[in-house]
């Protein structure tokens, strides 16, 4: 048995699951001193190469979406910390803002803590 679909059901199909199958994502790199946003529709490519600080990436999307190490179908929100040197960090702290992070490096400070080994983000 054979199954033949006419040239116009397939162009119907296709235009039709096109919408489905195609994504926008909204993309936000907090590099700890500014915050780069991003919009990406259909597959996004995500390339990022951390300085010293870490590397805090956001990532929003629905439809067919590309994550920091993964592709989805569906919604995707997705929280990725890329760090530079991993094994100088004995402890990371992750803060929504730079002033968050400045109020615990002070409190650390304040307890005789040393920075040396701990990475913020932002």
């Amino acid at each position: 048995m054979r199954i033949r679909i006419s040239s116009l059901r397939m162009w119907l199909i296709v235009l039709f699951a096109l919408p489905i199958f195609s994504g926008c994502s909204s993309i936000h790199i907090h590099n700890g001193k500014d915050v780069k946003k991003e919009w990406g529709f259909g597959i996004t490519r995500l390339t990022v190469t951390p300085g010293n600080r870490p590397v805090t990436i956001n990532t929003q999307g629905v439809g067919l979406v590309n994550g920091y190490s993964s592709t989805t179908l569906g919604w995707l929100k997705e929280g990725v910390v890329v760090i530079p040197n991993p094994e100088e960090c004995h402890a990371i702290f992750i803060n929504q803002t730079e002033e968050q992070t400045r109020e615990i490096q002070k409190i650390l400070q304040e307890g005789h803590a040393s920075l040396e080994n701990l990475c913020f983000s932002p």
